[in-house]
């Protein structure tokens, strides 16, 4: 997500925060692919449901920019 957020911040900088809250969810990632490797802590509940939220603005943010009109 690192380097997405490198190409993407040129373009569109306004995203640069929302990409930061995700920046995350890489290492998480990984622990949940290969928890016998160790590393961070596993997220809690509630820092999933955060991300999750956060996922749900990022998608709403860039379909809006595909797509500038509202949905009825």
């Amino acid at each position: 997500l690192e380097a997405l957020r490198d190409l993407v911040v040129p373009h569109f900088p306004d995203l640069a925060h929302m990409i930061d809250r995700l920046v995350p969810l890489t290492d998480w990632g990984h622990i949940f692919r290969y928890p016998d490797m160790g590393g961070e802590p596993v997220p809690s509940p509630q820092e999933l449901r955060s991300s999750l939220a956060d996922i749900q603005l990022f998608a709403e943010r860039v379909t809006a920019l595909i797509d500038p009109t509202p949905s009825e």
